[in-house]
């Protein structure tokens, strides 16, 4: 699925070649539990450039750079490619200016779509997107929230390979938390309190198989602990 923080050019052209390692080495049963066969993307709106805040609503003290955007973008899609995913481009949605950030709607374990449900109902429109290429695109089986209290948000789920760690955060609460762990109960599932107005992949993620990449701020850190 799509990153929820787009990689800078010169950290995607340097792991070109760690990729292209894990592609090839994903065939002699080193890596099953990551290994990927599609990728979902979605190109850039020109309604990003505002930010928003958790609600969807504009924060003009945010400003986003579009054209350095477009540029990893389309670095990210070359790198996808090369190490052989098919890839799936949607085009740019100008009504969700979130829209790239496809792995805040949806994610996939062993084979099993999830499709989330965001906090913020101005978001309801990438979910229907992404239910439709999941479903009739990439035939792969879906479940959705069905709890009315539940909010959950993919980018708040950290999977690695043997348990499940669910961020608490302005996108995730309990309820979401609870659902994921139903959802999958063949692994552990622990909720972790996310500061900040971000999702628990921002501070931390899977680089590879049993290796967790942690950032070196504070917040980071004391996430782990």
């Amino acid at each position: 699925m799509g990153p929820r923080c787009f990689p800078t050019l010169e950290t995607t052209q340097k792991d070109l070649e760690y990729l292209r390692w894990q592609q090839k080495y994903k065939y002699f049963g080193i890596m099953p539990i990551f290994r990927y066969t599609e990728a979902i993307v979605s190109r850039i709106p020109e309604t990003l450039s505002v930010g928003r805040d958790t609600q969807g609503k504009e924060n003009h003290e945010l400003k986003i750079d579009l054209h350095k955007c477009r540029e990893e973008f389309e670095v990210l899609v070359t790198v996808l490619r090369e190490i052989g995913l098919d890839v799936v481009e949607l085009p740019p949605d100008e009504s969700c200016p979130n829209s790239p950030f496809v792995g805040d709607v949806a994610f996939v374990i062993n084979g099993m779509g999830v499709v989330t449900k965001p906090k913020s109902k101005e978001r309801q429109a990438e979910v229907n997107t992404i239910r439709t290429v999941l479903k009739k695109e990439l035939d792969i089986p879906v479940v959705e929230v069905t709890d009315e209290e539940a909010y959950v948000e993919g980018s708040d789920i950290l999977f690695t390979g043997r348990e499940l760690f669910v961020g608490i955060s302005n996108y995730t609460n309990l309820a979401g938390a609870r659902f994921v762990a139903g959802t999958f109960p063949e692994y552990p599932c622990s909720p972790i309190k996310v500061p900040g107005n971000f999702h628990l992949t921002h501070y931390v993620n899977m680089a590879s198989p049993d290796l967790i990449c942690v950032g070196a701020g504070q917040d980071c850190q004391d996430i782990i602990k």
